[in-house]
């Protein structure tokens, strides 16, 4: 596998691997991944709290793979990357990608190879720092079946608790073939601290992101202006998902659905997919 390449307007330390799982209070990762008219989503929250992971499908319709509170033990500390697992969902995630493989009780096994291209690093409100994976390559594998794809991963860790957050998040594949950019793009709020962003990621390696203030949501609806170029993105459920995440001190929804997008550029229009997440509510 070969190195991603690395954008950090933080300034900070290049980013390599993912970090070991975990080891702050709060820690967020997740992957999704298209495949054409299909889709696949994984999703791990750490809090102090709780642990919650999860993993759903949709191929002609939603459906749910796996949702459990049980905790994430790390298999190899000390080995940079991530390397954790619980009876669900497993991480083999080092330098330049790696395997989660995913164990369902109603839809078999899972087994996905991811290759790292572009790592965008840069810091949230509160500080911390969070990693943004645009234009992953992704094949899995599954019931003797496999397919290869493109995908998206983020990664957040908190030292603080932000006690009470919510967002909006789109993000899917911009265009077809090789020369396909990626569309990410959210609203959030962590206590009172508003943020926001709308990104594009080309092909070619080179992130462009949305003048400030550039960039805000409408329900269904997001826009942004890149390079002065008014950008507005649309979606249409497919199929929904939706999980409570509760624990002591912890009550958060999330509402995952996978969408048609349309998303104009100037006079130029691109048809194809997306992630749409909404979340609210509170954890510690």
């Amino acid at each position: 596998m070969r190195p991603s390449q690395n954008h950090d307007p933080a300034g900070g330390s290049p980013y390599v691997h993912q970090p070991a799982w975990a080891q702050a209070p709060c820690d967020s990762l997740q992957y999704e991944l298209f495949f054409a008219d299909r889709f696949l989503s994984v999703r791990a929250l750490a809090f102090p709290s709780c642990q919650f992971v999860s993993a759903w499908m949709f191929d002609g319709g939603a459906a749910d793979l796996c949702a459990s509170y049980e905790p994430l033990v790390n298999t190899h500390p000390g080995r940079p990357g991530l390397y954790a697992h619980n009876q669900n969902l497993s991480f083999e995630l080092g330098a330049g990608g790696g395997r989660i493989r995913i164990s369902s009780l109603g839809h078999g096994d899972f087994d996905v190879v991811l290759e790292e291209t572009i790592s965008s690093v840069w810091r949230v409100p509160l500080g911390d720092l969070v990693v943004h994976q645009p234009l992953l390559k992704a094949t899995v594998s599954h019931g003797g079946e496999s397919c290869t794809g493109t995908g998206y991963a983020k990664r957040y860790t908190f030292e603080k608790d932000t006690q009470h957050t919510y967002w909006r998040f789109i993000t899917g594949p911009a265009g077809e073939g090789p020369e396909a950019s990626w569309l990410w793009t959210a609203e959030a709020a962590f206590d009172l601290a508003k943020y926001d962003y709308f990104k594009l990621a080309l092909a070619n390696g080179t992130v462009l992101t949305a003048e400030q203030p550039g960039s805000w949501h409408r329900d269904r609806k997001a826009h942004g202006r890149v390079n002065g170029v008014a950008h507005r993105v649309e979606i249409e459920d497919l199929g929904r998902i939706e999980r409570l995440v509760n624990g002591p001190g912890t009550n958060l929804k999330l509402s995952l659905a996978f969408c048609r997008m349309t998303l104009k550029a100037g006079e130029v229009e691109y048809r194809s997919y997306a992630l749409n997440e909404i979340a609210c509510g509170s954890h510690s």
